[in-house]
């Protein structure tokens, strides 16, 4: 069967397709953050990067990458550039992998990159300690109304992460000073 589409009079009544497929966003962003790794890595004649991607999401990270003798457990969040997010849940899994980081890609309307966010260590580096940060709630609420605390999932916000403008710039982060 083929899906229908709905092509109203105004594309203003159109729902935004940003939240009403967040989780596709979210895996078509992850896919182009790796092409776009892959492809600034090739510009600065690295082509011995690995790609990782687990088969369950279970320890806290979306993709493994990995040069030489540096493994990063990469968590990948999304959200769209002007957009009200203002922090993110991290699992406290991500922690036990040795320079584990969060990136937070920052995109626009097309899904092109704007700036990311960082919230990691140098390479070799562990995770900062999200412990100390509050936990997150469960999304849906109980029968009493009550959202429980998520387990081992910490909330970061926005002022927690750096700056990073470019993909130059996260490779560097990834990787290190030696790819700026």
């Amino acid at each position: 069967m083929t899906p229908r589409t709905i092509e109203p009079a105004d594309a203003s009544a159109l729902p935004d397709p940003h939240s009403l497929n967040s989780r596709h966003r979210e895996k078509v962003v992850e896919h182009l953050l790796v092409g776009e790794l892959l492809r600034e890595m090739w510009c600065l004649h690295c082509t011995d990067v690995d790609v990782l991607r687990p088969e369950v999401d279970a320890a806290g990270y979306d993709v493994v990458f990995s040069h030489k003798r540096i493994i990063r457990h990469v968590q990948i969040k999304a959200s769209l550039l002007g957009g009200r997010t203002q922090e993110q849940s991290v699992s406290e899994a991500l922690a036990v992998h040795q320079s584990a980081c969060v990136v937070w890609a920052v995109v626009d309307q097309e899904l092109r990159f704007r700036h990311f966010l960082w919230f990691g260590g140098a390479p070799g580096e562990p995770l900062p300690d999200v412990t100390g940060f509050k936990r997150a709630k469960q999304t849906r609420a109980n029968a009493k109304g009550v959202k429980a605390a998520r387990r081992q999932t910490r909330v970061i916000r926005r002022n927690q992460f750096e700056l990073v403008p470019t993909v130059r710039d996260l490779v560097s982060k990834l990787f290190g000073k030696e790819y700026q």
